[in-house]
């Protein structure tokens, strides 16, 4: 018993031997093929970064290398020689530098036109050696910034801030940061993404003034207004009698508790609903800045709206929203463009979808912006508008024209009707105030 024992163990130390031998070639095996394919990743990513000057140098170092054995030029293995040199100089100096963690943030996320926005990029250093310096990109819109990112010791932090300016209305992307490495002869270039873009969005510019008030009141279905008055449905307060007071608004109640009839006080409800229409046909603007002015006019009307409370449906080019506050507008407006052509909704012919859209809408104000070249006869004209409610029309003028500060005739707009649309000429944003409130 005792001997079978001994040759079980005996055998089984044997067999872990032979196992142990037979898996040292497989472990050297394995090594040697991780190392030829980490071999070939390195070669593949260096020929990734090879610019055209560095495959032209490769080529005809290895063609001079080739023809030695066959023409015997030591010219040529001269040059092969120096060729293959400066490609090796050119790998080591464009190898992968540690940059730490990189991260960009703007100041804004929502800015006007000509405001300014703080760009700042850090750079953390959380490794175990120190960070050096390194170039770097910054795309700015169409524009391409330069910076350097600074040396960071070991658990250190560093700042690079630069200013840009908010020349245009739109989205503009900030970043993303891009380190470039490289050699001085331009062989080989890599470039690495380290920090992610911001995206600002760019309003148009407004100014502020005061809507025309008007409104339906005793509309049950309309929005509370300031004005108090005797029979509505919003609860107000409460008031003491006067003579010639209906006797079914006194509240009963309180007059018990005062010993003084009370009359019960509401708050008007009227309808305040505002459509504002913006022609975005791109011939009938003289130029750019006109179509400019044309949408900062659209975008001052509109949120001036949003921020009286009152509902707002605005449409473009046949793009109809109803923004729920005056940064949701704002944001549509930076996204406006030119037409090249009318949209079909917005066509003149009354009876389609769009108008008939705006006459279940019911608005009890309308306002369009329109282009100094724009003529119905283009078939631009805007949506249909119920003979009940007042139009209005501003039509853009060139900033150098006679038209360019308000009417050409200097005089106050004329008063506003349910007869037609009353047009009012304006060259400059600032005059938008004086224009609107003439008609308050």
């Amino acid at each position: 018993m005792t001997h079978s024992f001994r040759t079980s163990i005996a055998r089984h130390a044997v067999t872990r031997r032979a196992d142990a031998l037979v898996g040292i070639p497989r472990i050297r095996r394995f090594a040697m093929h991780r190392h030829v394919s980490n071999a070939m990743t390195r070669f593949a990513a260096a020929l990734r970064a090879m610019s055209p000057l560095g495959q032209c140098t490769a080529a005809f170092g290895i063609v001079c290398l080739l023809a030695v054995p066959f023409t015997g030029w030591q010219e040529a293995l001269a040059a092969g020689v120096m060729l293959s040199s400066l490609l090796a100089l050119a790998v080591v100096a464009s190898r992968d530098v540690a940059c730490g963690t990189v991260s960009l943030d703007v100041s804004a996320c929502r800015v006007s036109v000509g405001d300014a926005v703080d760009v700042n990029v850090t750079v953390t250093n959380t490794g175990a050696a120190t960070v050096p310096g390194c170039r770097a990109l910054v795309p700015v819109g169409a524009e391409l910034r330069r910076i350097v990112l600074p040396r960071v010791d070991v658990g250190g932090e560093d700042h690079v801030r630069m200013a840009i300016d908010a020349r245009s209305r739109g989205v503009m992307n900030v970043g993303p940061v891009v380190v470039h490495t490289g050699d001085p002869l331009g062989l080989m270039r890599r470039e690495r993404r380290v920090a992610e873009p911001r995206a600002v969005t760019v309003h148009p510019r407004i100014v502020g003034f005061s809507m025309p008030d008007f409104g339906i009141t005793h509309d049950l279905d309309g929005a509370p207004s300031m004005r108090v008055v005797d029979d509505d449905l919003n609860f107000h307060g409460l008031r003491e009698y006067r003579p010639g007071d209906d006797l079914r608004g006194v509240h009963w109640l309180s007059t018990a508790r005062t010993g003084r009839l009370m009359v019960r006080q509401y708050e008007a409800s009227h309808r305040i609903d505002v459509g504002l229409d913006l022609d975005a046909v791109e011939s009938d603007y003289a130029d750019h800045d006109e179509f400019e002015l044309a949408v900062s006019v659209f975008a001052s009307i509109g949120a001036q709206c949003l921020l009286a409370c009152r509902p707002l449906s605005a449409c473009v080019g046949g793009e109809r929203i109803r923004p729920r506050n005056a940064m949701e507008f704002l944001d549509f407006c930076s996204a406006i463009v030119p037409r090249r052509t009318v949209e079909p909704s917005h066509a003149a012919p009354s009876g389609n979808g769009h108008a008939a859209t705006d006459a279940r809408n019911n608005h009890v104000l309308r306002c369009s912006v329109i282009g100094s070249r724009h003529t119905a006869r283009n078939g631009n004209a805007f949506p249909a508008v119920s003979t009940n409610t007042p139009h209005i029309v501003l039509r853009t003028a060139q900033p150098h024209g006679d038209d360019a500060h308000g009417r050409s005739d200097g005089e106050r707009p004329a008063p506003i009707t349910t007869q037609g649309p009353v047009t009012a000429r304006i060259g400059t944003l600032d005059a938008l105030p004086s224009i609107m409130e003439g008609w308050s």
